[in-house]
């Protein structure tokens, strides 16, 4: 098997989501031990922690765009921390959350490439 080099980056985040719960996933993975379980299988894996949690609220003002700014604002701190884990050499691993961290993800990657 080929040793990886995996950064993992959590983002407890159901901001972008339409009810609460999805912000839940980085911290269930973690107590099921994935980052012990990746190095145990013999990958190199650098844990850069999880952001703040962003919940989901309902935004009246905008319901078609619900809570647009706090989405946006999760995207660019995606994209940054996937950026910077791209630039020391390692394979992003998100554990998250919404859809926001895909969109995130790909503007870092963009960034980088």
């Amino acid at each position: 098997m080929k040793r990886l080099r995996i950064g993992i980056i959590g983002v407890p985040s159901s901001i972008g989501a339409r009810a609460m719960g999805q912000e839940k996933a980085p911290t269930a993975l973690r107590e099921a031990k994935l980052v012990e379980r990746l190095r145990e299988a013999g990958h190199e894996v650098a844990d850069y922690g999880d952001f703040d949690t962003f919940h989901f609220s309902p935004d009246p003002l905008y319901p078609k765009a619900q809570n647009k700014y706090a989405v946006m604002n999760v995207c660019r701190l995606v994209a940054g921390r996937v950026e910077q884990v791209l630039r020391y050499g390692y394979s992003p691993h998100i554990l998250g959350g919404d859809c926001t961290i895909a969109i995130g993800a790909l503007a870092g990657i963009v960034n980088v490439f």
